[in-house]
Parts: C-alpha cells; structure tokens; sequence
C-alpha cells in the first residue's frame, strides 16, 4: 500500500502480477526511481532489471528483463505481462480508442535531444506546453508533481552549460584523482588557483542547465580534494538526487558522510550504493564503516565478514574486521569519523 501511495495517482495501473505507472518524460522517471531506491527497492542489479523495468512505447525495454514479456495487442497498442503468466483481458478506460490516443500520436523525443523547432511556451497546470514552429502545432508533456514548473533546457543551453564544464575539467584534469585509494598529494599555490577558476566554470554550467549532476560531481571531487568534506558532501548529494541510481554519486556521498562522523548519513548512501553492485567489496565496507561510526559494531561486523568471505585476499577487509573486533572487545573506543 506504502508503494501504491507513493506512485503517481493519476497513471498507476496493476493486474494480479505486476503494477504499471506511465510517465511522459524521462526525467520524471529518473526520479521516480530514485524515490523506489531510497525506500528500500533494488530497481536493477549487474545490468539487468531486477525490481523496476523502464520500457519505452517506442523503443521496448532500456536493459534486459527476464520476467517481463513484451508485445501488442490486435490494434497496436503496446502490452507487457510478467513471464509465465496468462495474457488476460486489456481493460482501458471507458471511451478510450487506440486510434485517438496519444499513444498513437505520440513523438518520440530522446532525453537531451529536444528538436531546435520545440519552442517552450509554459505550464498549463501540471502540463508543459511547446509549440513546433516549423508546423504550427503544440505539444504537451504531462508532468510528475515533482517537476512542475522546470523548463526542461533547450539544445542551446546544453550545449553552453557542456562547455563551461568541459573548459572547467581541462583546468582540473590530472589535478584529482578518480581512485580514492590512491594517497592524494599535497595541493600547491598553482593547483588551488586553477581549482578555483575550474569552480567557477562549473558553477556557471550549473546556473545555465541547473540539472547538470556531472557538474555537481566534479565539485564534489573538487572540494574533497581540498578537504572541505562539508562542501564536496553537499555537492554529491545533490548529484545524487538527480542520479541515485549512478553508484558513483552515493559512494562518493557516503565517504564524505563517513570523514565527518554523519553516520546514519553514511549508512543510507552507502545502501543505495549497494543497490547498483551488491557485491562491490569496498561498498560492502563503507557500509560495514557507516554502521560502525553509527555506533552499531555488531552488525558492522556482519557486513565486514560478509565482505571478506567474498574476497579473502582483500587486505581491507581483513584489517576493518580486526579493528571492528577490537571495538567489541573494548580495546578501543568506537570511531567518531574515519579520520580516527
């Protein structure tokens, strides 16, 4: 029930096996999925869907699917069942016709690709209204509450906002490294002069297209650099609100969550992390981390036995054990934040 209230109302659909809920654009999806995984849901898992599959009318399935058959019925309209399950009857809503739908009039806009002739001419309650200039007609894109009232960035904007943040990464590159178990070397007068520029040509990709998470990490990966674990953490996070099924953004999060003690921070990144690669050996310690600093050793050691039975060459692994053993033992204090 939890579930079917947090869905969108008005396109939520579900048969004895499985529930649909319909989106008009991308992004609306992306987040939806990023509500299903902070409540506990694992949406795809080793490229594959596993809890969530996204299909396209158009397109079908964005990643392979082993419990979801896919097809159309006698008039076109596209159908999907739960595999092994019996096809039964279509049910649409009184007065609804294929031919007259906007399933069958439909474009078909990739995300990022809106055409240069698609003018955005504003919101009609929770609808998004555009005018084709080149024909004359309007086109409507229903919306999620979520995303009322975002103008969704034209060509233009995106392709400005990409150059502010190519020119900011040709500043950088080299100057950050991606690996976090590489030692970060010591920051000269030089390397923070050109980290400032880099900041501030991101920052104006950011106020250009507002939705630029790749922007918003490289802050992070900027202000981590630099130590300012406060700074990197606020700039992951709000990646991660955009991207959170991406483990690079919650991994990122959770290590910076972990430097400043903000242990139940920590455990959430760290489990929707673990949602993308369950089996990733350095997430199953971060979260082994987090619930450590948060005070529960027991179950850290439970994570951290569980990371080192799958790789029991892993020094890592090994040697947070024996220091969540000492914790147990009272030998030493609990850890405030992974700096101690």
């Amino acid at each position: 029930m939890a579930y079917k209230r947090a869905c969108p109302k008005q396109t939520f659909y579900a048969d004895d096996f499985i529930s649909c809920i319909g989106f008009m654009a991308r992004a609306d999806v992306d987040s939806f999925i990023g509500d299903l995984i902070k409540g506990g849901l694992m949406p795809f898992k080793s490229g594959a869907c596993h809890d969530v599959a996204v299909i396209s009318q158009f397109t079908g399935l964005t990643m392979p699917c082993d419990w979801l058959e896919l097809g159309r019925d006698d008039g076109g309209l596209a159908i999907a069942w739960q595999s092994g399950t019996p096809i039964g009857p279509l049910a649409v809503p009184e007065g609804w016709r294929y031919e007259d739908s906007l399933s069958k009039s439909a474009i078909h806009v990739p995300p990022g690709q809106v055409p240069e002739a698609l003018k955005f001419l504003g919101m009609e309650g929770p609808v998004e209204v555009y005018l084709d200039e080149s024909t004359g007609k309007k086109w409507y894109v229903g919306r999620t509450d979520k995303e009322l009232g975002k103008k969704a960035p034209t060509a233009e904007e995106i392709a400005l906002s990409n150059k502010y943040h190519q020119a900011g990464w040709k500043l950088i590159e080299g100057e950050i490294t991606l690996d976090n178990d590489i030692p970060p070397s010591r920051i000269g007068w030089f390397t923070l002069r050109k980290f400032r520029k880099a900041i501030a040509l991101f920052e104006q990709a950011l106020e250009i297209v507002p939705s630029n998470w790749a922007s918003m990490w490289v802050l992070g990966k900027i202000y981590q650099r630099m130590n300012d674990d406060s700074t990197a953490l606020n700039w992951f996070t709000q990646a991660y609100e955009i991207k959170p099924a991406n483990p690079d953004m919650a991994r990122e999060a959770c290590r910076c969550a972990l430097n400043l003690g903000r242990g139940k921070a920590a455990v959430t990144f760290a489990l929707s992390a673990l949602n993308a690669d369950p089996a990733d050996p350095g997430l199953i310690a971060n979260l082994a981390l987090a619930l450590l600093i948060s005070g529960d050793a027991q179950k850290a050691k439970e994570k951290a036995e569980k990371a080192l039975s799958g790789h029991p060459a892993d020094a890592v692994a090994k040697n947070l054990l024996q220091f969540i053993n000492e914790v147990i033992a009272g030998r030493i204090p609990y850890p405030k934040n992974l700096r101690e």
